[in-house]
């Protein structure tokens, strides 16, 4: 949960910086007693610049960034949009044509984000690392019987025999799903996805589980009203193969090297163009 915490600030910080444009384009910017709180070569971060980010804090975040660490946090992030911006600069991402359409405002922060899909584009991972790392958390890929049901919803079980003898007498389900049902879902032909055990009200759920793909169930009570329902697919439970969960391992594992990547990228430009933080002036 903490870990998750800190995720959604690191997020909205990032959005703060990102939508502060005007403020953080103004590398020159420093007026009357102006003091310089970073340096990144010959880059400056100023404390106005700093403080008008923190005016942009929702409130629930105030607390955080009123302490010294959440400062230091949020200068950290600020100092490594300015880095990552610089290198981009130095590698040229900044001439990439789809780059400069991006680049009408809040340059660093477009850059820093073009630098960071770089460093993600770098990682490239093998069958056999990917493979190994399935077998090693085989118990996390493990399938729940999942089905994917249709249904037609209406108010009263008079309505639901009705619609019983018109789909026995071969009416399409998905029409009469638009044509008589209150749920939403009748826009989709009365689909509802995928979904497994208990996800629904004890009584749908019964009732969709107990029958088999293409069966079509009598009507069945709920809070709601009547439903009828049909299983158009099903998966089974049981441990779901390599091939199944390949492209989600790929995203997994490049999410987790990228954390590696991109922090140890941010050290080595932080000595690279010679980062300075004068702490003194956020206490």
């Amino acid at each position: 949960m903490k870990k998750n915490c800190v995720f959604v600030f690191t997020v909205l910080v990032f959005f703060l910086i990102l939508t502060s444009g005007s403020v953080l384009s103004q590398d020159n910017y420093r007026q009357g007693n102006d003091k310089i709180i970073a340096e990144i070569g010959d880059t400056k971060i100023m404390l106005s610049e700093f403080n008008e980010i923190m005016k942009r804090v929702p409130s629930q975040f105030k607390s955080r960034l009123s302490t010294f660490e959440g400062k230091k946090e949020l200068l950290s992030q600020l100092i490594e949009i300015k880095l990552f911006a610089k290198q981009a600069r130095d590698i040229k991402i900044d001439k990439n044509p789809e780059v400069k359409i991006k680049l009408k405002e809040s340059k660093d922060q477009i850059l820093a984000m073009e630098y960071i899909e770089h460093l993600k584009n770098e990682i490239k991972l093998k069958d056999e690392e990917l493979k190994n790392y399935y077998e090693k958390n085989k118990n996390r890929y493990y399938q729940q019987e999942e089905i994917n049901v249709s249904h037609i919803l209406v108010k009263t079980k008079k309505e639901a025999n009705e619609i019983q003898k018109e789909l026995k007498q071969g009416r399409d389900f998905a029409q009469l799903a638009r044509e008589h049902s209150t749920c939403p879902s009748k826009n989709n032909g009365g689909n509802l996805g995928w979904f497994g055990h208990g996800k629904m009200v004890p009584e749908f759920d019964k009732a969709a589980f107990d029958l088999k793909k293409g069966e079509i169930s009598d009507s069945v009570k709920t809070n709601f009203g009547y439903h009828i329902i049909r299983v158009e697919g099903i998966k089974n439970a049981g441990q779901m193969s390599f091939a199944d969960v390949k492209e989600k391992l790929i995203k997994q594992l490049t999410e987790e090297k990228a954390e590696v990547v991109i922090a140890d990228s941010k050290a080595e430009l932080n000595k690279k163009f010679n980062v300075k933080i004068f702490e003194d002036v956020l206490k």
